[in-house]
C-alpha cells in the first residue's frame, strides 16, 4: 500500500497544475465550454493542488512521511488515546477518501446541467470537510496552520463562493436544486464522519482484554 501512496501523491502533484492550465486553454479556445462547466471542472485540479499541500509539501520529510495523515491521527478530535500516527486515517482509507473526492468532482462537472444538486452537494461537502475543518475545527486541538490549511483558506473557500455567486447571478440552479444539494452534501460528509467514528470504536473494542484473548 505504501507504493500506491507514493504513486497517487506524486501523481496529483504532477497532474493538478497542468490540468488547471489545460482547462483554462479549453475555455479560451472553445466557445461552447461555458463558464459554469469550467468552474466545476476546475474543482478537480484545485482539489489535487490542495491534496498536494496536505500530503506532499512539507517542511520536514518526504511524501511517505507525516503530512495530513499523521496530523489528523495525532492532533485532531479523531485521535486515539494514546494517538497512533497510522489510525484511524489509514493508507487505504486515505486513498479511498481522496479518490472519492475526485470521482465526486468529475461527476458534478459532467452532470452540472442534468443534476445540478450533485455539484452543489460537492461544494457543501468540501466546505464542511475542508473549509470548516482546516480553518476552524482543527484549531480547537492544535492552533495554527495544518497540512492543507493554506489552500483551503486562500483557494477552496473563496473559489466555492465564486461558483455559487456566479451560479446565482445567471440563475443556473433552482431553489430545489440548492435544497437537495445542501442535504446531499451534508449526508455525504455525515457518512464519512460516521465511518471514522466506527473505525475508532472498532479499534477500541479490539483493545479490550476480552477481545484480545479471542
Amino acid at each position: 500500500m505504501e507504493d500506491y501512496n507514493i504513486i497517487w501523491k506524486a501523481g496529483i502533484a504532477f497532474i493538478g497544475p497542468m490540468l488547471l492550465v489545460l482547462l483554462a486553454c479549453f475555455k479560451y479556445t472553445d466557445p461552447s465550454f461555458t463558464w459554469l462547466s469550467f468552474l466545476f471542472w476546475a474543482l478537480l485540479p484545485l482539489l489535487m493542488i490542495h491534496e498536494t499541500e496536505e500530503y506532499v509539501i512539507r517542511v520536514n520529510g518526504g511524501i511517505t512521511e507525516g503530512g495530513f495523515q499523521e496530523y489528523f491521527n495525532t492532533k485532531t478530535f479523531a485521535r486515539l488515546n494514546p494517538p497512533r500516527a497510522d489510525y484511524p486515517l489509514t493508507n487505504g482509507y486515505e486513498l479511498f477518501t481522496n479518490a472519492f473526492a475526485w470521482f465526486f468532482a468529475i461527476t458534478s462537472a459532467l452532470t452540472i446541467y442534468i443534476t445540478p444538486w450533485v455539484g452543489i452537494g460537492l461544494i457543501v461537502f468540501l466546505f464542511i470537510m475542508n473549509g470548516i475543518m482546516h480553518t476552524a475545527i482543527f484549531q480547537f486541538t492544535e492552533k495554527g496552520p495544518n497540512p492543507g490549511f493554506y489552500t483551503t483558506w486562500l483557494i477552496l473557500n473563496p473559489y466555492s463562493v465564486v461558483i455559487l455567486f456566479y451560479a446565482y447571478t445567471i440563475n443556473a440552479f433552482t431553489t430545489l436544486d440548492y435544497i437537495v444539494g445542501i442535504i446531499f452534501g451534508f449526508l455525504v460528509f455525515l457518512a464519512f464522519l460516521l465511518t471514522t467514528r466506527s473505525k475508532l470504536k472498532s479499534f477500541e473494542l479490539s483493545q479490550e482484554p476480552g477481545e484480545s484473548q479471542k
